[in-house]
């Protein structure tokens, strides 16, 4: 069932989705094309994507200072704005509901779990329509993790003792400088909800983004599956 609807938010989203794949794109053509075209307009494209070398280091530079600087403070402003909207309209439609939560990684969305076993859910994929899940329309809920291996080498510091660099008696002994490498893992958890609903023969699918509360996805997927076997109270 469809609850509310705001149409005003999707193109807001594609907005922003495209200003984030053309500005980079943009910066790129400018330090790598244009090198590599004004090289074959004179002819000496060898010369062309040789200066276009240094300058798209330069451009990938600049990518991610705009990125930083500029697109994820927009982004975070906007997606913030309408993610407090989605949380605000949840919250006076399931002013007692036994979960609530909202992000806005990836795209903006909210979700309430009422005690009436039914999912209040408002993101991407209902294309910002609050509509509400009963348990039959529940497909599967799964709790995902993916992980991130970075491997770090350093040597540690070095004593050399003695009056030379020889061997022997009156040579110099080196001590540490040994190699170390870390192991480092980040996890990042997330619950992948698979629904269809009465009206619609295709299988919708929204992932609701934990970040590391690997708790916190364990305990929605449970809480989705209670509403599956209509046992949530």
């Amino acid at each position: 069932m469809e609850v509310a609807d705001y149409h005003d938010v999707l193109p807001i989203i594609r907005q922003a989705e495209r200003i984030e794949r053309l500005v980079p794109r943009s910066i790129m053509t400018v330090f790598v094309g244009l090198p590599i075209f004004l090289g074959l307009l004179h002819g000496h494209p060898i010369l062309g994507f040789v200066n276009a070398l240094p300058l798209g280091l330069v451009g990938a530079f600049l990518c991610n200072v705009v990125a930083a600087a500029f697109l994820a403070p927009l982004h975070a402003l906007r997606y913030g704005r309408i993610m407090r909207r989605l949380a605000a309209t949840l919250d006076a439609l399931a002013p007692e509901a036994a979960m609530k939560m909202h992000w806005m990684a990836g795209a903006p969305g909210a979700l309430a779990i009422t005690p009436l076993a039914t999912m209040l859910l408002v993101d991407r994929s209902t294309d910002y329509r609050v509509i509400s899940l009963a348990d039959e329309e529940i497909v599967a809920v799964d709790h995902h993790v993916e992980e991130d291996m970075r491997m770090t080498t350093r040597r540690g510091p070095a004593w050399t003792l003695g009056l030379s660099a020889g061997r022997g008696l009156f040579g110099a002994w080196t001590f540490g400088g040994r190699t170390v490498t870390e192991a480092r893992v980040t996890r990042s958890n997330s619950v992948i909800l698979r629904y269809r609903r009465e009206d619609d023969r295709e299988i919708r699918c929204t992932i609701i983004p934990f970040g590391p509360d690997g708790i916190g996805a364990e305990n929605l997927r449970l809480a989705l599956g209670r509403i599956r076997t209509s046992t949530l109270t």
